[in-house]
């Protein structure tokens, strides 16, 4: 069975082998993910099964496409489609993690397409009906402690206030800071000292030398955008990671989001929607911090099992439009962090 994330992973050099060793011929210059798809076709043409596992991207149209983690969730040639019809009979949600086989295109069909759910969220989809959505799910005080591993250089987190399941922190830094590799180091400990959660870390705004570093290792999943992607990716980016983390919740797990960063995020969102005519101050639509909102409110402990711990940080000494970011977003923490400048310890 051919598995196109798997594809996906391969080097370039060792997909063009797989290519010659089918005898494509290709054309010159593709793309990684028109490579992958090419692939792909081939082997459905020789009658190969081909299976996908993506996180669903719902349209309003009714219909999706199933991204690519490895991809950032970027539109991709590697992409399954996803009909209305499969949509209401499984009830798949925008962030579902759906498994299945492919198919080729027919007629004037442009894309690979899901010839049926094989598992959502890793369960057979006999078993996926009956999860109550995240929002009617009982939110309850945190009580449960995270580890920050005994002896790490982030124990000293815990010091002035326990971390619990289900919390929001924000981490306070100055623009200087590479909050970046200070946020995978403390992603990194925490799926080292709580290794039945799941921990995603998603990454705006970013400098491309510092998204690859950032990728390194297999207990963080990792998405994010460089700085050259234009604000609307951006906020797509974020807002998918959310819904993907809330599907997980919805089975029962413990799900830590970390985000770098608010201020990014917000930034992303005054750039690419249209102006409500309400403003926070000049540039800053009132608007423009409701995703950043969305997200940290997204935060909770359940009853029912799973929680959402959300771990995001906010620059506050930019310019004044960053300054009032951080006041709007400020007041909306269970925990606040501000880290030492050598970005190991908790200074209060």
């Amino acid at each position: 069975m051919i598995l196109v994330p798997e594809l996906y992973a391969r080097p370039r050099a060792e997909l063009l082998a797989a290519a010659a060793e089918l005898g494509l011929g290709l054309r010159p210059h593709l793309e990684h993910d028109e490579l992958v798809a090419e692939l792909v076709h081939a082997h459905l043409a020789a009658g190969d099964e081909v299976w996908t596992e993506g996180v669903l991207s719902a349209r309003p149209e009714g219909f999706g496409f199933l991204r690519l983690v490895a991809a950032d969730f970027a539109e991709s040639a590697a992409d399954a489609y996803v009909g209305p019809r499969q949509l209401r009979a499984l009830n798949l949600q925008n962030g579902h993690v759906v498994r299945g086989p492919v198919r080729a295109p027919k007629g004037d069909e442009r894309y690979l397409a899901l010839a049926r759910a094989a598992s959502v969220q890793g369960v057979p989809v006999e078993g996926a009906a009956d999860t109550a959505p995240f929002a009617s799910r009982t939110q309850v005080a945190p009580h449960r402690p995270i580890a920050l591993g005994e002896g790490s250089s982030y124990a000293s987190l815990s010091a002035g206030s326990p971390w619990r399941f289900g919390q929001r922190a924000l981490v306070h830094v100055p623009r200087a800071f590479n909050a970046t590799a200070w946020l995978r180091e403390l992603a990194d400990t925490l799926a080292a000292a709580n290794p039945r959660a799941r921990v995603w870390l998603c990454l705006l705004d970013q400098r491309p030398d510092a998204l690859a570093t950032a990728r390194d290792g297999d207990a963080v999943t990792v998405v994010g955008a460089s700085f050259a992607a234009p604000p609307r990716r951006q906020v797509d980016i974020a807002e998918l990671a959310l819904d993907a983390a809330t599907r997980e919740v919805e089975r029962g797990a413990d799900v830590v989001l970390l985000l770098d960063s608010l201020t990014a995020l917000t930034h992303a969102v005054a750039r690419s929607a249209a102006p409500s005519g309400a403003w926070i101050q000049p540039g800053l639509d009132a608007h423009a911090v409701l995703a950043a909102k969305r997200l940290l409110a997204a935060a909770r402990q359940t009853g029912e099992g799973g929680s959402l711990t959300v771990v995001a940080t906010l620059r506050e000494d930019g310019d004044e439009l960053d300054r009032a970011i951080a006041r709007e977003l400020g007041p909306t923490s269970d925990l606040d962090v501000r880290p030492a400048q050598d970005g190991t310890r908790d200074e209060g």
